[in-house]
């Protein structure tokens, strides 16, 4: 029913009242910003619009408009439960509107989404290389290192040749060196033949081009208000991001399967959620500061054998376990550094045979709380 975004918003909007009651400090940092607009017409322009925004509306309604687009992210498995929590979040900024001045509501079909959180994979087959979308100083780097190894050898080369101390063994070795180096550049920056799979290098540089775009077409979605502005934005997001599926398939040389999941293209129901793909703009500031979770509580020997078939990717699926096991590790995963998980489960991990890698697991990272029931809480939930 969306009790937990709707939690998050209402505290957000809470302690945002508490530390700048009238927006006033939040005004002032928009203010200061156009300071940076060079052209002094369009600086006038956007302080008056700066003004209007902050004088037509009530504060609730732009603290609440801003943290639905930029800080709250949803994602369940049902549907149904995406689409209420949405209706929730236009509730909540209708009680704020000025009756006489009713804006467009936001779309959120890419901030509260439907799909298996636990999983990036499909009948064992990960959908979304994250490494694609990893920032690529490292590489650069790579490259760096190998031009300057080549560099060094081409002057030992050309020194020793002019001072007539080349040895032929020395020669040898050399020039096979160099090959080598060269081979390994060639590798790091220049993509393959003609329709085969460019290099590493060319690879990553496309997928954060894309990135970007999707980071700028989830915005512009955010606030396009006509149905076919709307439309031509969602179907330029999926385009993308089926493009970067397919990009990992080809990589792993399984582009077999992209015909089994040409039925997930059109429909709102996928049995696979890409974090780092759908979210991207999150991912790319390091994770989540917070993720809230309430997990299914189901055997292992119950569970759908798409599920069973990808536990093979989490360290803490250990005897005859329960799904919120996994829910853990994953949740873990979508964190920033000094994250916050706040987990609802059940305790039986804290003694069964079956949360002995969980707990194990536990040990990297600080418990700030345990909040321990102790009766059947569950069975009454």
């Amino acid at each position: 029913s969306g009790a937990f975004p709707m939690g998050a918003l209402n505290k957000l909007v809470f302690i945002l009242n508490k530390v700048d009651p009238g927006n006033k400090l939040w005004k002032e940092a928009q203010l200061k910003a156009t300071e940076a607009i060079p052209d002094v017409n369009v600086r006038n322009k956007i302080r008056k619009e700066i003004d209007n925004y902050f004088g037509t509306k009530q504060p609730d309604y732009w603290r609440k408009l801003y943290l639905i687009q930029n800080c709250i992210y949803g994602v369940d498995i049902q549907q149904i439960a995406v689409e209420i929590t949405k209706l929730r979040f236009f509730i909540s900024l209708l009680v704020d509107e000025d009756k006489d001045d009713i804006q467009p509501l936001p779309n959120l079909d890419f901030k509260i989404m439907q799909g298996n959180s636990l999983l990036e994979e499909y009948e064992g087959i990960k959908l979304f290389d994250e490494k694609l979308l990893e920032d690529q100083e490292p590489l650069q780097k790579q490259i760096e290192e190998t031009k300057n190894k080549q560099s060094k050898l081409q002057s030992e080369y050309l020194f020793l040749h002019t001072k007539n101390q080349l040895t032929k063994t020395r020669q040898a070795e050399l020039n096979n060196e160099l090959k080598n180096l060269a081979k390994q550049l060639k590798k790091l920056t220049q993509p393959k033949k003609e329709g085969e799979v460019a290099g590493l290098f060319d690879a990553q540089d496309e997928a954060n081009r894309k990135r970007e775009t999707l980071k700028k077409l989830h915005k512009e979605f955010f606030e396009a208000s006509g149905k076919k502005d709307k439309d031509d934005i969602r179907g330029q997001i999926h385009k993308i991001e089926w493009e970067l599926i397919e990009a990992t398939l080809g990589k792993e040389n399984k582009l077999s399967k992209l015909k089994d999941l040409e039925k997930f293209k059109k429909s709102k129901n996928r049995p696979f959620f890409l974090w780092k793909l759908y979210f991207a703009e999150v991912f790319e500031k390091g994770g989540f500061d917070i993720v809230i979770t309430n997990p299914p509580y189901v055997n292992v020997e119950k569970i759908d054998i798409s599920i069973k078939k990808c536990i093979n990717y989490f360290k803490t699926a250990y005897q005859k376990y329960d799904l919120y096991v996994l829910f853990y590790e994953k949740s873990i995963s979508l964190l920033k550094q000094n994250g916050i998980l706040t987990f609802i489960s059940s305790n039986k991990f804290l003694s069964q045979g079956y949360g002995f890698l969980l707990r194990q697991f536990f040990l990297n990272f600080k418990i700030n709380i345990i909040i321990n029931f102790n009766f059947n809480i569950f069975e009454t939930a």
